[in-house]
């Protein structure tokens, strides 16, 4: 994954770990009307800014649906694969 950076690769992983509850939320922080997504998973609870998913999304590692301010994001097969590739443990 040399042409991600940290926070897309953070992302990625987020989303591959969140499979089975639905992927990455879009949704707003506490603090403001700023987007963020956020992991689906009760025991991650990550959030990701829209500069480290909206590029993984053109890249075809994720994938989205729905309408704001509830899209879901979730990894794809070759999101999947290209975490296979790097050896990144889930």
């Amino acid at each position: 994954m040399p042409d991600l950076d940290p926070a897309q690769r953070s992302a990625l992983i987020a989303a591959h770990q969140s499979i089975n509850h639905g992927g990455l939320q879009e949704g707003t922080i506490d603090t403001g009307p700023q987007t963020v997504w956020k992991s689906t998973d009760p025991d991650r609870g990550s959030e990701h800014m829209p500069t480290a998913v909206w590029p993984l999304i053109g890249k075809g590692l994720l994938s989205f649906s729905g309408k704001p301010p509830h899209r879901v994001a979730q990894i794809t097969e070759h999101g999947i694969l290209e975490l296979d590739c790097a050896g990144v443990a889930s």
